[in-house]
């Protein structure tokens, strides 16, 4: 007698953001809305890229705001935070990469979790200990992220968002380091490259055309992105 195992099907949009609204544009966003209401996921949450300008929050479209199940994860893709981090601590980043293979490229630190990733242009390339780690991404994922991450064992989480070959590939790669299913939606992802076929080129949105439905993206009076702001509990700049 086989045993089928049904995973809970989990969707994690990644950074769909107003910071990266040039790179996506209004055919995209109703694209995702269409998605949204197709698909039943057990919980829907978004992660949020921040900066040190504007790191008290981000504004993201209402609609989406209105479809989270669980609250958004800020989160910065950029090894400086962790060099940053073990600095604070007297740690030295290149003893902790090698430590952090010894783990299974993952180690608790801070609340949170520290990952080390491959570098996305060596493919299939496999960490070993006396080679140079220079290239490897070091990257700090927040208490939020982590309690995330451990709520998702034994599902499967669903990618979209963008950067297809930026943020949305180095998720899928953290999802990979802790065994989590998962799986990218490339027709949903927008790209940071003008050159990708998953790129949107700015689009000036023709309102007379709208059904009533497209209200929930755009404001009809201002002729702008309906956004929300959500706030940044977990700071990363003193």
């Amino acid at each position: 007698m086989s045993i089928i195992h049904r995973y809970k099907h989990r969707l994690l949009l990644v950074d769909i953001q107003k910071s990266y609204s040039h790179f996506y544009n209004f055919n995209y966003l109703l694209k995702v809305k269409r998605f949204l209401a197709k698909h039943s996921f057990e919980d829907i949450t978004l992660l949020i890229d921040i900066f040190e300008d504007s790191y008290l929050g981000e504004f993201i479209p209402t609609f989406i705001d209105q479809s989270l199940s669980i609250q958004p994860i800020f989160k910065q893709y950029c090894s400086d935070l962790a060099h940053r981090l073990l600095n604070e601590e007297g740690l030295d980043s290149a003893e902790i990469k090698h430590e952090l293979l010894k783990h299974h490229c993952t180690m608790p630190f801070h609340d949170g979790l520290l990952v080390l990733l491959e570098p996305s242009h060596i493919p299939n390339y496999q960490c070993r200990p006396h080679e140079n780690f220079e290239g490897y991404l070091l990257e700090y994922l927040p208490p939020a992220f982590k309690s995330y991450l451990d709520s998702c064992q034994g599902s499967k989480v669903h990618l979209i968002g963008g950067g297809y070959g930026e943020c949305v590939y180095l998720t899928k790669q953290i999802l990979d380091l802790v065994n989590i299913p998962n799986c990218i939606h490339a027709k949903y992802c927008y790209e940071i490259n003008p050159n990708s076929s998953l790129s949107y080129p700015p689009l000036e949105c023709r309102l007379q055309e709208f059904s009533d439905q497209f209200g929930e993206i755009i404001n009809r009076q201002t002729r702008e992105i309906n956004w929300s702001f959500i706030r940044n509990d977990f700071l990363y700049y003193d």
